[in-house]
C-alpha cells in the first residue's frame, strides 16, 4: 500500500471534531478489526505500528491462507469501514492513539483502500487475486518508484493535483498488461480512494481524475 507522505494534506483535510466521544467511538470500532487479526494492545486508546501490526499481520495471512481467507479479511474492512463512519471524526483524531502523523494516516489510508477493494473492487480482487498478487511481486521495483515520485511530489509542495493524476496512472498499465483490462480500473480505483482519504482537495477543484468504468 502506498505510504503517502501528507503532512500538509492531512492537516487540509480535517472534517468533524475530535472529543472523547470521538476517541471513544473510534476506539470501539477497532477492536474487533484487531481481534481479527489477533493483534494485541495495552489498552484501546495506544494503537499498534500500522505498517508491522497490521499491513505486515495481513500480508502473511492472505499469503498463508489465500484467495480463501479473503472474503473475511473484506468483511472486516467493510465492517470497520461502516462503524468509523457512523461519528463525524477529524482525521487528527488517530493521534490520540499514541500515534505519530505518519502512522495516523496509515491507518487513515487503510480504512479507504480496504473498503474500497471490498466493495467497487471485491469482484476484480477476487477474481484475479493470485494475478493482482503476481504482478505487485514481479513489478515491485517499477511500481514503488510511482509511489516514491508521488510521495517526493507531495513532500515538496507545488501543485499537487497534476502528481496525484499522474500517479493513479502510472501503476495502472503493469496491472492492466498482466491481468487485464479491469485489474488496471482496481488499481488505479484503489490508489483514487486512497488519495481521497487524505484529501479532497483537488477532488473539490475538479482537477481529480476519475478511474475509467469497470468492464
Amino acid at each position: 500500500m502506498l505510504k503517502f507522505v501528507v503532512t500538509v494534506l492531512l492537516l487540509a483535510s480535517v472534517q468533524g471534531f475530535c472529543g472523547k466521544e470521538q476517541l471513544e467511538s473510534l476506539a470501539d470500532c477497532y477492536q474487533d478489526f484487531f481481534n481479527f487479526y489477533k493483534i494485541k494492545t495495552t489498552d484501546k486508546f495506544h494503537f499498534p505500528d500500522y505498517w508491522t501490526a497490521v499491513h505486515q499481520t495481513r500480508g502473511r495471512i492472505l499469503q498463508e491462507q489465500g484467495k480463501a481467507i479473503q472474503p473475511q479479511v473484506c468483511q472486516a474492512a467493510v465492517k470497520l469501514a461502516a462503524c468509523v463512519a457512523k461519528k463525524p471524526y477529524d482525521s487528527l483524531c488517530f493521534l490520540g492513539f499514541a500515534l505519530n502523523l505518519t502512522e495516523a494516516n496509515d491507518y487513515i489510508t487503510d480504512i479507504a483502500v480496504g473498503n474500497y477493494q471490498c466493495t467497487d473492487g471485491y469482484a476484480t480482487l477476487l477474481q484475479d487475486f493470485e494475478c493482482l498478487g503476481k504482478t505487485r511481486d514481479t513489478y515491485h521495483v517499477p511500481l514503488q518508484a510511482c509511489s516514491d515520485n508521488f510521495n517526493y511530489a507531495l513532500d515538496h509542495g507545488g501543485d499537487i493535483c497534476p502528481a496525484m493524476n499522474t500517479f493513479l496512472t502510472c501503476q495502472q498499465p503493469y496491472y492492466a498488461n498482466s491481468c487485464g483490462f479491469n485489474a488496471g480500473v482496481w488499481i488505479c480505483g484503489t490508489n483514487r480512494a486512497g488519495i481521497l482519504a487524505n484529501s479532497d482537495y483537488c477532488l473539490k477543484l475538479g482537477q481529480l481524475n476519475e478511474c475509467p468504468p469497470y468492464r
